[in-house]
């Protein structure tokens, strides 16, 4: 499921394996700006930034790496130029067995 904006921050069980914090819908956003905020007092949470062209075309990570190192008990945020992009998707890991971490999202519409 794809959402415009999140808001307030929802929680999101984190594996130490690739699990998806939040997709969002951009086909009308010019910036978008996302936040993930790491719950746990011991593992770090890495994350990617993902984002495709088009509904049917696949996810490609991005070079951005601002959510790529949230420490424990730390939070990160990036706004994002959606350009042309159909969806951005947050994806994390766990650096141990398992966190929580929030995460939240507003956009800005593109001018007409």
């Amino acid at each position: 499921m794809s959402a415009k904006a999140i808001d307030p921050p929802v929680s999101v069980a984190v594996a130490p394996t690739a699990t998806t914090l939040a997709t969002f819908d951009v086909g009308t956003t010019a910036t978008l700006t996302v936040q993930v905020a790491n719950l746990d007092a011991v593992q770090t949470l890495a994350c990617t930034v993902q984002r495709r062209a088009t509904l049917t075309s696949a996810f490609v990570d991005s070079t951005i790496g601002d959510l790529a190192d949230v420490q424990p008990l730390g939070s990160a945020c990036v706004d994002l130029d959606c350009g042309a992009n159909a969806e951005i998707r947050i994806v994390g890991v766990a650096s141990g067995a398992g966190l929580t971490a929030t995460v939240c999202g507003r956009d800005k519409p593109r001018r007409p």
